[in-house]
């Protein structure tokens, strides 16, 4: 039997050979929950999580959701002074509620808060497990937490999460005593008339869960918080830095909390999948996102998305459009067709882009990148009475066509971007083979497939859904909410990977094919693209000092 305020850890545990740790942690703790009667559980970073890397950065979302940046600070101020007025003026009373927070602010953001935690706040299905573990072996469950949230509302968010059976819930801000001081600790056994040898307590944070239980000669097991698991992995610790040195430290944190909460609560997903969810996925919504903002400011009825880079674009937007929104259309419109048709007037083509039912006047043309404008040509050329505006991610400089670029870094040049386009194109491209041409309204695809098309969908499959599992988790947590999207840190967050990739990364990435053609039937590496680019701009390098 375990007990007297003994610390057990999650870290060096011994298990079977094909153990995960995660496995061999889980294992260790159910074998330490049977010594016990009781088991205590911490409640957040513990039980439930936020799709954010830091705590704080919920109140930086919730100041810029409401436009005031200042926020953050006041109501970081607000606790303190709460704090100090009722602690000082209150002798035994060491915690506050929401309500002493909120009295201190001036604005009524408190509901604001409660909603949107209830929305976010997440189950940890490895810690669900545990906790269903204790349940089965009849043990008694209680909820311990130093929060100003109250038992009520906390309940609601469990009950949501599929936490159920567990007995009472001991809040500091309820009771007025706090885990870090080891007092709220003692009044449990006091409350459950129990020694601290029957009681186990699982939590994530130094001081009050370990420090403070030790105070009470309780039991205790350190969790490690997920976000620690993720950053600690040699493949993840560049983004701390990234994350750190971020100009948008709400959007970074909510693109690296949501990756953190999917590795947690799904592991064992497959590498394009991963791609799909880590990168595609985080490209796409953003994108079509800064596009919504776009559509509303230039009052656009329509968007064409161009095919094959806005197959991915368009499945997004189909999960966020409403009524009141322009309407979206898959266009064929490549440079193989600009190529056949620009300098013709009566075709196949003016058939088929005479069979779109277009709602309005004025047309958002969505794609990836634009090099010669050759879709935005041809569909101008082919709808002269439409008022078109490109809106790309990346393009080179033009003064002929209407246009806006999200990013001020060309998508030619991997120097500026940290990144070779080709990654994008690939992520985001549908599974149809390259297009040839237009016979009766439908696209002609080519018939001589090389390897790369044929054994597309052996990833593209996988690559789709973890980009669309992104867009759903995105909705549920956050509906189309964000102001003050930076293209940039999207474009600064490829590059982390790109720039990092481990040997495995680079060796599965080194078999995925990108055209480099207007026939698309000259396909490279996208890793060995990378080195190509590398190895001639360093011979350019050499012959220009060379020749100084």
């Amino acid at each position: 039997m375990w007990g007297g305020g003994k610390h057990a850890s999650s870290t060096g545990i011994s298990g079977l050979p094909d153990e995960t740790e995660n496995e061999k942690d889980a294992n260790y703790l159910k074998k330490l929950i049977d010594n016990y009667e009781v088991i205590s559980f911490d409640l957040f970073d513990t039980l439930l999580l936020r799709p954010f890397v830091n705590p704080d950065d919920v109140f930086r979302y919730i100041g810029k959701m409401n436009y005031n940046l200042k926020f953050p600070m006041q109501r970081e101020l607000a606790q303190k002074r709460a704090r100090l007025v009722k602690i000082t003026r209150n002798k035994g009373i060491e915690d506050i509620t929401l309500d002493d927070i909120y009295s201190k602010i001036e604005g009524d953001y408190k509901q604001y808060e409660l909603d949107f935690e209830y929305k976010i706040l997440t189950q940890n299905r490895y810690m669900h497990e545990i906790f269903e573990y204790a349940k089965q072996k009849g043990k008694k469950i209680i909820i311990t937490s130093d929060m100003y949230l109250d038992s009520e509302f906390l309940t609601k968010v469990l009950h949501k999460n599929d936490y159920q059976g567990f007995y009472k819930i001991y809040l500091s801000s309820e009771i007025g005593k706090s885990k870090v001081s080891g007092n709220l600790f003692k009044y449990i056994l006091s409350d459950m008339k129990i020694s601290s040898s029957q009681i186990l307590h699982i939590g994530d944070n130094e001081s009050a869960d370990i420090k403070g239980a030790e105070k009470a000669k309780i039991t205790s097991y350190k969790y490690k918080k997920v976000s620690e698991q993720f950053f600690e992995k040699p493949e993840n610790r560049y983004y701390l830095d990234y994350y750190k040195n971020t100009n948008n430290k709400v959007q970074t944190s909510m693109i690296l909390g949501m990756r953190i909460l999917k590795e947690q609560n799904s592991p064992n997903k497959n590498f394009w999948y991963k791609i799909g969810y880590n990168y595609g996925g985080v490209i796409a919504l953003f994108y079509i996102l800064c596009v919504i903002k776009i559509s509303k400011i230039r009052n656009l009825t329509d968007l064409l998305f161009i095919a094959r880079d806005g197959y991915v674009l368009n499945e997004v937007y189909k999960k966020i459009k409403t009524d009141n929104f322009p309407e979206n259309h898959y266009i064929y419109a490549s440079r193989k067709l600009h190529e056949k048709y620009y300098n013709e007037t009566e075709s196949e083509y003016k058939n088929y882009i005479n069979s779109i039912k277009l709602k309005g006047k004025n047309a958002g043309i969505i794609d990836t990148c634009a090099g010669n404008f050759s879709a935005q040509a041809l569909l101008t050329k082919y709808l002269p009475d439409m008022n078109f505006i490109g809106i790309y991610m990346a393009s080179v400089l033009n003064y002929k066509y209407n246009y806006i670029n999200l990013s001020n870094k060309p998508h030619t040049s991997s120097k500026l971007l940290g990144f070779v386009w080709e990654f994008i194109e690939f992520i985001l491209t549908s599974f149809e083979p390259p297009i040839e041409d237009m016979k009766d309204r439908k696209p002609v695809y080519r018939k001589d497939l090389t390897e790369f098309d044929l054994n597309k969908n052996l990833y593209f499959n996988e690559i789709v859904k973890g980009e669309l599992d992104f867009a759903d988790d995105y909705l549920r947590y956050f509906d189309i909410n964000l102001p003050d999207i930076s293209f940039e840190e999207v474009f600064k967050y490829i590059e982390q990977f790109w720039q990092n990739m481990t040997d495995e990364e680079r060796n599965t990435l080194n078999n995925a094919k990108s055209p480099i053609n207007i026939n698309q039937n000259n396909y490279v590496s996208l890793v060995n693209e990378q080195d190509r680019r590398k190895k001639k701009a360093k011979e350019i390098l050499s012959f220009l000092l060379y020749n100084k």
